[in-house]
């Protein structure tokens, strides 16, 4: 076995092509953050409300903002939901510090302290899976009563808590050069004739 497989239920587990399915579903979340915040006027260095009017009117835009607000809670699934059959979702975040704790055993510290800042999150993570299970992957018989209950900025805690958890796994300089390939939502003008 080589040093980035582990041996778990019976199966090897390819920690490194884990992280890259990680980074993925980071990247696909980040860049459906980044146009929900664009499209709905959220802290835009660019910022003019006729941005969110637009597409609120515009059926078009105001259903690919509802796509990608749908998106990145599908992302941010798979990288926090815990699943009992342990052949799912191996790339999940705490999944994937169990196997690089086991693998450097001398960063128990590190690993201690990032799992610390994402348990601390825990409630967060717990109702924004909840709201994909119920609403968006599923839509259950009560889906209204999770229609609205997460709000955006409820990510940002868990979200800062993923980021240091993931710089831990694959270094600053790699999630840095991953950064630079997700578009921002200040890079973006939209020029409207309304």
């Amino acid at each position: 076995m080589c040093k980035s497989e582990i041996s778990y239920d019976k199966k090897k587990i390819n920690f490194d092509e884990s992280l890259e399915r990680l980074l993925k579903n980071y990247f696909n979340f980040r860049k459906s953050w980044e146009s929900w915040c664009y499209l709905s006027n959220l802290e835009v260095k660019y910022s003019t409300e006729d941005i969110r009017k637009y597409a609120d009117d515009n059926d078009l835009l105001f259903h690919l903002r509802y796509v990608v607000m749908k998106d990145y809670h599908i992302e941010y699934y798979k990288m926090f939901k815990v699943s009992y059959n342990k052949d799912n979702n191996r790339d999940n975040i705490f999944r994937l510090l169990s196997f690089y704790l086991e693998l450097n055993p001398i960063k128990e510290k590190a690993v201690s302290l990032v799992l610390k800042k994402l348990h601390s999150c825990s409630e967060v993570i717990k109702r924004a899976l909840d709201v994909r299970d119920k609403f968006y992957a599923h839509l259950d018989y009560d889906y209204k009563s999770y229609n609205g209950t997460f709000k955006f900025h409820d990510f940002e805690d868990s979200l800062v808590a993923l980021e240091g958890a993931i710089i831990l796994l694959v270094s600053k300089k790699k999630f840095k050069q991953l950064l630079l390939q997700i578009p921002s939502r200040n890079d973006f003008k939209l020029h409207l004739t309304i």
